[in-house]
């Protein structure tokens, strides 16, 4: 997980009471309560207008091959498997640069 791997601040004990409770139907959690509680620095949350919700780009790509599109096309794991290790050629920040080309 990124997190351990990245955030020393992180709080492993709260990642594994959602873990735990992540079965119940009761139970619901917001990408501020996440942040809070684990003190995540992977992802920021803002409300209102502009707002959102980001993750870093190890997040999110693991995210979308995960969960996104990838599940109905596997051809995108090659493109974002391509575009990612370009941009860390370039030594580039951000890996939707390479994207615009």
């Amino acid at each position: 997980m990124w997190e351990k791997l990245n955030n020393p601040d992180f709080k492993p004990i709260e990642f594994e009471r959602f873990r735990n409770e992540a079965g119940n139907n009761y139970f619901v959690l917001s990408p501020q309560r996440w942040i809070e509680s684990t003190n995540a620095i992977g992802i920021v949350s803002k409300s209102g207008r502009y707002g959102g919700t980001f993750a870093h780009k190890d997040i999110a790509i693991g995210y979308f091959v995960e969960y996104g599109r990838y599940q109905c096309d596997p051809d995108w794991a090659g493109i974002v498997a391509k575009h990612t290790s370009a941009a860390a050629k370039r030594n580039c920040d951000n890996a939707n640069d390479i994207f615009d080309e």
